[in-house]
């Protein structure tokens, strides 16, 4: 039997005909001496509801045994156990917020107005010193807060180690472009700041006039949407732009920005509006020891899998996009905020649905052909861990289905069931027979059970 090519790394093309390539909810392995197969894919974690928060997760921070959320306008202090206590409001109730910590006290952001909670006093209250000039996010290096100011190029210190204190003469430019900053953030020591089209790195120095001082040139990208700047896998990462104007993914490599999405991603992204790009909201993870990026957009979710330099789409049951908003390690765990409403989960790679909700895995082949030849294929088996079905109720007999397509991966021409094995049925084998001829041939391979669906090659 010849082997299908199911486990190449591109995403669907601008045309099928060329590749109609794809994995939902679904990642590949390598792996580590390639016994039976040297690729292996699994399926993304599913979701598994913590808590309600009663609206949705404006932004978070995790401080020791606790976190901090803003929640509409309510300032919340949520437990290990997942308690939630009220610790004060704020007066804008949409929009991102951006949190940072010196360890004595939070503060944070709202692209208008400040606010600070002392862990010690248990206060909570409005920066109102007349030096503040606003900011839209905020972080912490060298004993300084520092935010960007909304709208403009400018950043500004802290007067103090206290985020009370400031002083409208501690601000700073971005010099190299007179675009807007869009974001900052403290890494590896340094200051970090994403404007429109370039961004800088300052670094802190002793002086008596401004603590920071900005190191080489600038990095020609720019940043596109402000909650898509993640620290990752000891970079940084995020949706770009430059001044030749379309959007791509880039990582941050040392100093230089190195291009991780791909043309068929960026064809995607591309044919979104300016408002809907800009609205972007991204998380970064390890699972299993793949550094994950997810990017989010209104109509669509994509993960990045560092370890396989590649993208595969994740996808809710009866939504375009992935539930998961943003995500926060806490409590060993990491928690997700749903898009739409105050759910936090935790992905959890050993849940098999989203909060009850059907998680549909699938990974879709190349093209099979022979120089235009027709072809017959009498029998195709698939090899899949078996016997991974449910004790009872959805799953207990779990399907793969097979979908075939003999158009050049346009629109399916066959769909067939067969069964992966009731629960410890090790042995049992999905084949399918009478595939039936033609001249190019695509096969998706899909699970909508609630089960495990370890994936390691077809053959036909």
């Amino acid at each position: 039997m010849n082997p299908i090519p199911l486990f190449g790394l591109g995403i669907q093309s601008r045309s099928a005909n060329v590749t109609a390539q794809s994995r939902v909810n679904m990642y590949l392995e390598k792996t580590v001496d390639g016994d039976k197969t040297n690729i292996v894919a699994y399926r993304t974690p599913g979701l598994m509801l913590i808590m309600d928060i009663f609206a949705k997760v404006r932004g978070w921070f995790a401080v020791g045994s606790v976190f901090y959320v803003v929640s509409g306008n309510s300032f919340y202090e949520v437990s290990s156990s997942y308690v939630v206590t009220l610790k004060g409001t704020i007066a804008t109730v949409t929009g991102p917020v951006s949190m940072s910590s010196n360890g004595l006290e939070l503060i944070l952001v709202d692209g208008t107005d400040g606010y600070t909670y002392n862990y010690g006093t248990t206060t909570f209250a409005q920066i109102v010193s007349a030096g503040f000039l606003g900011g839209s996010t905020v972080t912490f290096l060298n004993s300084f807060f520092i935010v960007n100011n909304p709208n403009t190029g400018t950043f500004q210190v802290s007067a103090s180690y206290d985020g009370m204190t400031w002083d409208a003469s501690e601000v700073a430019s971005a010099e190299s472009s007179p675009d807007n900053l869009v974001a900052l953030v403290a890494d590896h020591g340094e200051l970090i700041l994403f404007g429109e089209s370039t961004t800088e790195i300052w670094v802190g120095v002793d002086a008596v006039d401004f603590p920071f001082l900005k190191a080489g040139s600038a990095i020609e990208w720019g940043l596109a949407a402000r909650e898509t700047v993640r620290k990752y896998d000891n970079s940084m990462i995020w949706l770009g732009r430059n001044r030749m104007g379309e959007v791509q993914v880039i990582r941050l490599d040392g100093y230089s920005p190195v291009r991780i999405s791909t043309h068929d991603l960026e064809n995607i992204m591309n044919q979104y509006t300016n408002s809907e790009l800009a609205a972007a909201t991204a998380f970064a993870y390890m699972h299993n020891g793949h550094p994950f990026y997810q990017l989010n957009f209104a109509q669509s979710s994509w993960l990045y899998d560092g370890s396989m330099n590649a993208w595969s789409q994740v996808k809710g049951y009866s939504i375009d996009r992935h539930r998961a908003e943003d995500g926060l390690i806490f409590n060993g765990k990491l928690l997700v905020s749903d898009y739409a409403n105050g759910n936090i989960y935790t992905l959890d790679g050993d849940v098999y649905d989203d909060n009850g909700e059907t998680l549909l895995s699938e990974i879709t082949s190349q093209h099979v052909f022979k120089n235009g030849e027709r072809m017959s294929f009498g029998k195709m088996w698939v090899d899949v861990e078996n016997g991974t079905g449910t004790g009872s109720g959805q799953g207990l007999n779990p399907q793969l289905i097979l979908t075939i397509y003999k158009d050049h991966g346009h629109i399916p021409i066959t769909t067939r069931y067969a069964s992966i094995g009731k629960i410890g049925e090790y042995n049992q084998r999905v084949i399918y027979t009478r595939l039936g001829q033609a001249r190019d041939w695509v096969f998706k391979l899909s699970v909508s059970d609630p089960v495990k669906f370890v994936l390691m090659g077809a053959y036909i």
